[in-house]
């Protein structure tokens, strides 16, 4: 009994694997997702939420900044190492288009670097 229910589960992974490019929705989805912690860690100090608790550059603003960041800078990492499969839909993997690059910078910066397709939108 455990042995096919192993057998049938080995399979449907293999099917899975075989039918999209399993490898690279994981490392697409990971640059993508390590460039968002990138951002986080890079701009720790200063966060837009922290204009409305204290001055910019004071203190309490890079304090406020940082206790926004850190939520964000974890759920980054553990959606980075988490595979795409358990938490997206195909056809929000279908989306993800783009090198590892483009997907990692367009993490670190959105307002900066568009991705292929959003580029052709643009046009």
């Amino acid at each position: 009994m455990i042995r096919s229910s192993l057998a049938s589960f080995r399979d449907e992974v293999v099917k899975i694997a075989e039918s999209r490019n399993v490898v690279k929705e994981y490392a697409t989805h990971a640059a993508l997702n390590l460039g968002q912690a990138a951002r986080d860690i890079r701009w720790i100090h200063n966060h837009p939420d922290a204009d409305h608790v204290a001055p910019e550059g004071s203190a309490k603003h890079v304090a406020a900044s940082v206790t926004t960041r850190i939520p964000s800078l974890a759920s980054n990492l553990y959606y980075a190492i988490l595979p795409p499969q358990l938490h997206h839909t195909e056809e929000e993997l279908k989306d993800v288009k783009g090198s590892m690059l483009d997907n990692f910078l367009h993490g670190y910066a959105p307002w900066k670097h568009k991705l292929p397709e959003e580029k052709k939108k643009e046009k």
